[in-house]
């Protein structure tokens, strides 16, 4: 058989690398990589593509999403500063744990903010109570004292 092709169970020709000389090779192709500004990777021909896939951000249930208490707590500064201060810096820290993905950290700095945000406010409601009662009472005495002592005059 003096042809190129092989019959059934005959071994195929001996591959020879003078006759692919005059052929172009084809040049490799650039693949982008991920999307996320990865230099993209040459291609070469008869080379599997792999496809690299960033981990997905995982989306919390309603029952295991925790809150910071950012708002209430920055609110609380306004009735009593220390404690809300302390109660931002709670809801900071619940922040960052919770993007660390540390929940149990980031439950319990969340329970404390809240804790000491509605600490803030009830002292700082009853401070302003105070506050008030005592002007009153105040008020109250210095006008009794000035009715008591213009009778005298």
């Amino acid at each position: 058989m003096a042809s190129s092709a092989y019959v059934h169970g005959e071994h195929p020709p001996p591959y020879n690398d003078k006759q692919f000389q005059g052929e172009p090779q084809p040049e490799p192709q650039m693949q982008p990589y991920g999307g996320y500004g990865y230099p993209a990777q040459p291609q070469g021909a008869g080379q599997p593509t792999v496809v690299m896939v960033a981990p997905q951000a995982q989306v919390m249930s309603g029952g295991n999403q925790v809150q910071d208490n950012m708002i209430i707590s920055i609110v609380s500064i306004f009735f009593c500063c220390i404690l809300g201060i302390i109660a931002t810096i709670k809801a900071s820290g619940s922040k960052e744990a919770l993007k660390r993905g540390d929940i149990v950290t980031a439950q319990q700095q969340s329970t404390t903010a809240r804790k000491l945000a509605i600490a803030a406010i009830i002292i700082g409601c009853i401070c302003a109570g105070l506050s008030i009662l005592s002007g009153i009472i105040s008020a109250v005495a210095g006008a009794s004292t000035a009715a008591s002592s213009s009778r005298y005059d």
